[in-house]
């Protein structure tokens, strides 16, 4: 994968070795003789790149020292937006240590509110309140984006004109099309599943 700001993208494996040869382009290293230690050029060949990317990728497997389970990561184009369980808010600078393959497709500020959208709710929902704490509640699993805890299905029933369009373009816009798979017509053929690959949310509509 490479880094494309706040979040990493899957990337040919050539790619990658031809960014990493870049990069040691001009490098020297520490030669030992019998004169005593010089400097020498790198002169990358295929084994050495080879051991630089297997240097790299192990530091994204080596998890934070800081990383707190219970913490909400919400991944943005400006960078990490946290949440704590007193509903405390923080901003953190996207690194390799917050490894994520998608993030939002626009800036979040920790501070903003959102009255349109509290207003739909309440029109929509005014005959069943809880039922929008459970509409928002689930936009909150697929937001934290963590399957190794919760996965689950929602399934959204009512006439037409009702809102369910709306929810779903929201939730769509919230999660960016990198990270939303739509297209599930081809489920019952040879590799279907194929488009459910590296996503966050799935949407049968």
């Amino acid at each position: 994968v490479l880094s494309r700001s706040s979040y990493w993208v899957k990337t040919e494996e050539l790619e990658i070795f031809a960014v990493v040869a870049r990069m040691v382009v001009g490098v020297s290293v520490a030669a030992v003789t019998f004169n005593g230690v010089k400097q020498k050029p790198l002169a990358p060949n295929v084994g050495k790149v080879k051991d630089i990317e297997a240097a790299l990728a192990s530091l994204l497997r080596r998890p934070s020292v800081e990383e707190d389970r219970t913490e909400v990561r919400i991944f943005a184009k400006n960078g990490v937006l946290c949440i704590s369980e007193n509903g405390q808010r923080k901003m953190l600078t996207a690194s390799p240590l917050t490894f994520n393959l998608s993030a939002l497709p626009f800036s979040t500020d920790p501070s903003a509110r959102c009255p349109n959208w509290s207003s739909f709710l309440a029109d929509v929902f005014e005959h069943d309140p809880a039922a929008a704490d459970a509409l928002q509640e689930w936009f909150g699993y697929f937001l934290r984006g963590d399957p190794s805890w919760l996965q689950k299905m929602f399934w959204l029933l009512g006439p037409r004109r009702s809102g369910k369009g709306t929810i779903l373009r929201v939730a769509r816009a919230l999660m960016g099309e990198a990270a939303t798979a739509t297209s599930l017509t081809q489920l019952s053929q040879n590799f279907g599943r194929e488009n459910l690959v590296g996503k966050r949310l799935a949407i049968i509509d």
